[in-house]
């Protein structure tokens, strides 16, 4: 279902997919190739295409090739396996001409990383690469499909289980509200047309994500890390869905969704209509207090209440509801600034850390409720 994306350039919001996993994995790269703590690493990326689309443009192959040639420094002692999967064979072959051109060229350091071609149905591969990815080593999922089928509630669920790895994979949630109950769609994500059709169309996604999430078993949702980020194409919106089981992970990950998306952090379009919410307070500049709430000063008034309340008691707590509410570490520690300056809380020196070090390091931060 859906065009072939490599016949044409790539639009906009192949490109907004494509910026955000280069921009995850170079965050998720140097983790692991700057310290000596594992032997080796995978990336796997299941619909790799040829390497480009129709004027050259990169697609995930030739960005997980650019990320090793920026840091050929560090891989050293760490092993980098990638699994390339392509089920078309001209895709395929000519992706082949792009490895072997790039392993000529880079040779100084291909002795440490293994280029794993397969020209197989989804399904095939997936099983080919399980007893990979259940090595107890750090693996990174791309799964970059077309359409909906391919990453089923089974699948979903061997991914949320697997230690040590992330994923990210796409797919095209409107179809679902559009075609969700023919058997050709709900055979692989049965989800009620009815709970898709409560919330408005361009929150599909949202809804989609939250599926996935009642999907993630008890034993693992208090420790897992799931955020959608929703992707408009014309009159359709589709998304990527990230997800990890590590805390640093998910801040990583933030960090880069809102870098594409400054607004709202989860959509490359106004998905919390702020705009509209901007234009219409302008029209009421003398009364302050019916202004609507964007959606980081609604998630800074319900921190803030929570904090005064005593629910939020420290730094740490924060820093893990802030990342829990899909939310940057900066938005949270603005509340303590403000709160501060009015004279509502109280701590000594500089406003407490909300971030991942200080998590890590366990340096709690209390403050005075006034």
């Amino acid at each position: 279902m859906g065009r072939d994306l490599h016949k044409k350039t790539f639009d906009d919001g192949t490109n907004t997919k494509l910026n955000i996993f280069q921009s995850y994995l170079f965050e998720w790269i140097p983790v692991f190739l700057k310290t000596n703590y594992f032997n080796e690493i995978n990336i796997i990326d299941a619909f790799s295409g040829p390497g480009h689309d129709l004027l050259g443009n990169k697609g995930s192959p030739l960005i997980i090739m650019d990320a090793f040639k920026s840091f050929r420094d560090h891989i050293t002692d760490t092993r980098v396996n990638v699994y390339f999967n392509e089920f078309n064979k001209n895709k395929f072959q000519r992706l082949r001409n792009e490895i072997e051109i790039f392993s000529k060229q880079n040779d100084d350091f291909m002795n440490k990383v293994s280029f794993n071609l397969t020209c197989l149905d989804f399904n095939d591969f997936f099983t080919s690469i399980k007893p990979n990815l259940n090595k107890n080593i750090p693996n990174f999922l791309f799964l970059d499909q077309n359409g909906i089928k391919f990453i089923t509630k089974d699948i979903f669920k061997y991914l949320v289980n697997l230690e040590k790895t992330d994923f990210l994979f796409y797919i095209s949630s409107s179809y679902l509200r559009r075609f969700g109950d023919t058997p050709e769609f709900s055979r692989y994500l049965n989800i009620p047309l009815d709970e898709l059709k409560e919330k408005p169309f361009h929150e599909i996604h949202l809804q989609i994500v939250d599926f996935f999430q009642r999907e993630i078993p008890p034993s693992n949702s208090n420790d897992y890390w799931l955020y959608p980020f929703s992707i408009k194409k014309g009159g359709n919106v589709f998304g990527l869905v990230f997800g990890s089981r590590n805390i640093l992970a998910a801040d990583k990950f933030l960090k880069v969704a809102w870098g594409i998306s400054p607004k709202n952090g989860n959509a490359n379009f106004d998905i919390e209509q702020d705009e509209q919410k901007s234009i219409e307070n302008s029209n009421i500049p003398l009364f302050p207090s019916l202004h609507k709430r964007n959606k980081v000063q609604a998630f800074q008034d319900t921190v803030s209440k929570r904090i005064l309340s005593g629910e939020i008691k420290n730094n740490i707590n924060l820093y893990v509801e802030t990342l829990r509410s899909g939310h940057l570490p900066k938005h949270s520690r603005e509340v303590l600034i403000n709160l501060k300056k009015e004279g509502r809380i109280f701590y000594e020196k500089n406003a407490p850390a909300v971030s991942y070090d200080a998590y890590r390091d366990k340096n709690i931060k209390l403050w005075k409720v006034l």
